[in-house]
């Protein structure tokens, strides 16, 4: 892995926020979902991340998932309640 002075990581990432929600990115794109996505976190009050990450499915195909962190167990249950429509779901 490639690292640059400055830029945050997903282990500083994971430190930061102890809380998280992956949604399931389709082949296409979250498209408009991603705005949304964004703006949820923005109205959190403990402060939220998101980034991406890739995991292989049981067939070995890659999966990639977005990844929102937060401060607050109860944001995550927030933004996993609100985005359920995406499969989103409470990984921590």
């Amino acid at each position: 892995m490639v690292s640059h002075k400055g830029q945050r990581t997903t282990r500083h990432r994971e430190v930061d926020y102890p809380h998280a929600v992956d949604i399931p990115i389709p082949g296409d794109g979250l498209g408009q979902n991603l705005n949304n996505i964004i703006a949820a976190e923005r109205t959190l009050p403990g402060g939220a991340e998101s980034w991406g990450h890739m995991t292989k499915g049981p067939t070995g195909d890659p999966q990639r998932w977005c990844r929102v962190g937060t401060k607050l167990p109860a944001d995550a249950d927030r933004l996993a309640a609100l985005f359920t429509h995406l499969g989103a779901y409470r990984v921590r």
